[in-house]
């Protein structure tokens, strides 16, 4: 799609001026509920999943009709247009195709598992085959995907105006705050309970209000990530005039810190020290990969427009990615071995079926008869310890070859939009590095099961590609 300029106006009446304002003012209402949405997340235990994603689904589908129909009733154009993302969508409506297809009795019997054939035959009636196993697992796991779905587009449509990104990533770092200072008043007062509910397990751990230790670290490094980025861009020293003195831009340093660092300085260290606590391994070596991406790509766009003081900040950032790196080392985690034990074992059990895989969400139903022996005897495994392992043996390998292709797409759009701007948003980079954590998270753990990690993450693309646009560029349609 060719980008077409914005051209300047003749002025309109006032009763035509007061429509744009009527209509932000709903979508800020909209945008409000958002965000309230995206700070519930973490709220909602992840010992009842089902619970959990059954909420968030009425929650953002219902998000997205409310928009949808303010769209219609004011008979305005959508602030990104879809045939702006046609590939990413084109790519989404291939993978929901082919869950569908996985749950459908009317796909060549060629194409079913084995064990149906083998349940009718024990049976002594007919049963309808399909490619999956689960087949309510799988409508279970489609929902989840088109919750995440809405979160993105909400994101990437409320969030085209500069001023609602810039407060998203002001309250995905608030709310990574408060989830933090909860956790730690929580681990001094109450450590032997979870929202007035026993622990059983992680009493000398923070993990604010998720269970499972690992999510709440893998949600926290993205607000690492995210108070980075805005801890950066407070500075505004990509900005700074060249060829100044040094006394000046010491004095620069020391004005912003006063005036903004003050603030966001403390934030960036709580949710920090929140994380260190966790004593995830996994979990601090993905947040400082997050953090070490984007000083990578904010020196990689700024180039040689660095000045002293942005030197001097980096060094610091620098500082606090190799305290992370000595807490991650400095924690012992056992059970390490079972787990890349189940994440072989399910690679090994995907290779049964690799074209069509046990059908979505499956993994906890059929991987107890791939199960060896030698595993961790009394051990329920309900994940395989590693998504990317998990989608190969529930979707096969073109179908989670086709989710990665997607995630892809997302990136590679917003990395396209950005070369061609002059001015870079900082949400738009915040969203990039936030990929590495995610990629290395899908690779060697399971986080992106929890609501919490999946939502924001995908929130967090919608709004950075949003962004990536220039402002001066009309993408609406």
């Amino acid at each position: 799609m060719t980008d077409r300029i914005l051209a300047a106006e003749p002025a309109k009446p006032a009763s035509e001026r007061t429509r744009p304002a009527a209509r932000a003012r709903y979508d800020d209402g909209v945008f409000l509920c958002y965000l309230a949405a995206l700070a519930s997340l973490p709220f909602l235990l992840s010992r009842t999943p089902l619970l959990a994603w059954g909420i968030n689904a009425a929650v953002f589908g219902t998000l997205v009709v409310a928009y949808e129909v303010g769209v219609v009733l004011q008979g305005r154009a959508h602030p990104v247009a879809l045939g702006r993302i046609a590939g990413i969508t084109g790519l989404f409506v291939l993978l929901v195709g082919w869950i569908l297809a996985q749950i459908a009795v009317w796909t060549p019997a060629q194409f079913h598992h084995p064990l149906w054939g083998m349940a009718a035959q024990a049976l002594g009636t007919e049963v309808a085959g399909r490619i999956s196993l689960t087949p309510d697992e799988g409508l279970r796991a489609l929902v989840r995907v088109l919750t995440v779905a809405c979160a993105f587009w909400l994101a990437l449509q409320l969030c085209r105006s500069s001023t609602r990104a810039q407060r998203l990533l002001w309250a995905l770092v608030v709310i990574g705050l408060v989830y933090a200072l909860f956790g730690i008043f929580q681990f001094v007062v109450f450590s032997k309970s979870l929202l007035g509910l026993q622990r059983k397990l992680y009493f000398d751990l923070i993990t604010a209000t998720v269970v499972d230790r690992s999510a709440y670290a893998a949600y926290a490094g993205i607000g690492l990530v995210a108070a980075l980025g805005l801890t950066i861009d407070s500075y505004r020293w990509g900005r700074a005039r060249r060829g100044t003195s040094l006394r000046y831009q010491a004095a620069a340093l020391l004005e912003a810190t006063v005036q903004r660092g003050l603030v966001q300085i403390p934030m960036l260290a709580v949710i920090a020290g929140a994380l260190i606590a966790v004593a995830s391994t996994a979990g601090m070596l993905v947040a400082l990969t997050g953090c070490l991406a984007l000083v990578f790509l904010i020196v990689l766009v700024l180039g040689r427009r660095l000045t002293v003081p942005g030197t001097c900040l980096l060094l610091v950032l620098a500082a606090i990615g190799g305290f992370l790196v000595y807490g991650a080392y400095g924690v012992q985690q056992a059970g390490g071995g079972a787990r890349f034990a189940v994440a072989e074992r399910a690679l090994e059990a995907a290779w049964d079926v690799p074209w069509t895989g046990f059908g979505f969400g499956s993994f906890a139903h059929v991987f107890p008869m791939y199960r060896e022996g030698g595993m961790a005897t009394g051990q329920f495994w309900d994940t395989a310890n590693s998504s990317a392992v998990e989608l190969v043996f529930e979707l096969g390998f073109p179908g989670a070859a086709l989710l990665a292709l997607l995630a892809f797409a997302v990136v590679a759009q917003i990395g396209h939009n950005i070369v061609r701007r002059s001015v870079v948003p900082m949400l738009s980079l915040v969203a990039l590095a936030a990929c590495v954590p995610a990629l290395v998270h899908a690779v060697a753990d399971s986080t992106l099961h929890a609501p919490s990690v999946a939502i924001t993450y995908w929130a967090l693309l919608g709004a950075g590609l949003a962004q990536s646009w220039s402002s001066r560029i009309d993408v609406a349609g």
